[in-house]
């Protein structure tokens, strides 16, 4: 075997570095050299081996042939069935069976084209892209050879171990392994809750699970869902940050967080939210909505529950109840919420206040109210007269989210403005029992049944002075109600 070994003449000449055999031809009327067994064609740092070659002098190109492979540096090396090369302008083109790997990640296509004066490879007609961790498919795409990154466009499909990712645009980064969003995208993760991600731009360190989403983000679980302008996510650790218009929809217990800045802490199963915190929860066909400096919110993995608390200024308003605390605890467990730090709670007419105030949900309705240490509620008879029920505890019962009964126990006192069958005020009745049951009708006292040494006095209406007639602890505190949702945001 003869190796014909030609030394460079001119740095963009195309230089043949080797083969088996030469032969002078003419080809379409062009003086040509024909590369026969072991060809190595070299240009400016590049060495391109082949099976067999057609060098074309005056154009200064080469047409390649079999075994093809274009090799730069220590890592960088493309094969094919076909090159065409061009010394002139330094453009290549491998057809057929085309591989591009860069000691990486390797790219596999049916037609690349390769300009050395841009560093840049690109394809048309899809390719699959793999390296250790990830597989990629997609119609077009673009490779930044200086940068090391890579550029897909058209029906992207990425996938790994850990998920599948779908999008139009995608920029990766093979030395640092980042993939960045440009344009629509959907994440399934392959785990057992088969969490959705989406998001219009954004990036994903495949080397440390950490994300960011933006634009449209959302991620969703079987039991919940994330929203927000844009999301930071560390999925190793199990944390993510959401900014701006952040909603968490708890789709299983019809619960809706709403905030500015969201924190959730998966591996400790905790997160919470502040700026504008609010928590939406489904009631009987209407919504309760509850804003408070902070909302945080807790899982119970074993017995599959959640305890959301909220802390300082909180403030609640539904069509029917109102109210407002500093601090408020609600368990999925019991379905009771539970009311901290001088609570006060209006129902329709009606003002309840005592220390703390329990309000068990049934079925999603109101079905009782715990007063607990200081008991006292207010109602309107009219405009200066108020009906009083004043007793250490209280069991309020719901009837349709309307207060229907009161069961007072202990130290009962009692003010009510009984009316006549034409609605007339005919007088004011004072009473004291230890324990009472009082029943509501229409927001009104409809009768009152004493249990153990009753006390009470009827007095007529002309001799009532309706500010003598107010029990101990007596505050109305219309002006601190909610009247409408928007309310509850004011301080």
């Amino acid at each position: 075997m003869h190796k014909l070994i030609y030394a460079q003449v001119n740095p963009a000449q195309i230089t043949i570095e080797q083969a088996d055999a030469l032969i002078g031809e003419r080809l379409k009327g062009k003086d040509v050299k024909k590369l026969i067994g072991q060809v190595i064609l070299g240009h400016e740092g590049v060495l391109m081996y082949c099976d067999s070659a057609i060098f074309f002098d005056a154009s200064n190109s080469a047409d390649c042939f079999g075994n093809v492979r274009i090799v730069k540096g220590d890592s960088l090396q493309m094969r094919g069935d076909f090159l065409r090369y061009n010394g002139n302008t330094r453009q290549a083109q491998l057809i057929k069976n085309v591989m591009l790997t860069d000691g990486k990640m390797v790219l596999n296509t049916d037609s690349l084209d390769y300009n050395r004066n841009t560093e840049v490879a690109y394809y048309q007609h899809n390719a699959k892209i793999t390296d250790a961790d990830n597989n990629l498919i997609s119609k077009r795409g673009y490779y930044f050879l200086k940068e090391k990154t890579l550029y897909f466009k058209d029906k992207v499909v990425l996938s790994n171990p850990k998920y599948f990712l779908y999008t139009d645009t995608l920029k990766y980064n093979t030395a640092v392994k980042i993939a960045y969003f440009m344009g629509p995208t959907r994440i399934h993760a392959r785990t057992a809750d088969s969490t959705v991600m989406y998001c219009e731009t954004g990036w994903y360190q495949t080397l440390n699970d950490k994300s960011y989403f933006g634009k449209k983000a959302f991620i969703q679980s079987k039991s919940q869902c994330m929203l927000a302008d844009s999301i930071l996510y560390d999925k190793r650790n199990g944390i993510g940050q959401a900014f701006n218009n952040v909603i968490i929809a708890d789709t299983g217990q019809g619960v809706i967080l709403n905030g500015s800045k969201g924190f959730m802490h998966e591996k400790k199963n905790w997160s919470y939210l502040t700026g504008r915190a609010t928590l939406t929860q489904a009631i009987d066909n209407d919504s309760l909505y509850l804003h408070a400096d902070t909302l945080f919110a807790t899982y119970d993995t074993i017995n599959k529950t959640k305890l959301y608390q909220a802390y300082h200024g909180v403030r609640i308003f539904k069509t029917d109840l109102q109210g407002r605390c500093d601090s408020l605890v609600f368990s999925t467990a019991d379905s009771m919420m539970r009311f901290y730090n001088q609570p006060i709670l209006w129902s329709n007419q009606s003002q309840l206040t005592a220390t703390h105030i329990y309000m068990q949900l049934s079925n999603n309705k109101i079905s009782t109210m715990h007063l607990l240490q200081s008991a006292f509620i207010i109602n309107v008879s009219d405009s200066l007269q108020f009906n009083q029920i004043r007793g250490k505890d209280m069991v309020g019962y719901f009837l349709d989210n309307k207060l229907r009964k009161i069961d007072v126990n202990g130290n009962g006192q009692t003010v009510y403005y009984p009316k006549n069958k034409d609605d007339k005020t005919i007088g004011a009745n004072r009473a004291e029992c230890t324990d009472l049951v009082i029943y509501i009708d229409s927001n009104q006292i409809q009768s009152i049944t004493f249990i153990n040494k009753p006390d009470g006095t009827m007095f007529p209406i002309k001799d009532v002075k309706p500010v003598d007639f107010t029990l101990k602890g007596f505050k109305w505190l219309i002006q601190l109600q909610p009247k409408r949702k928007d309310d509850i945001y004011l301080k």
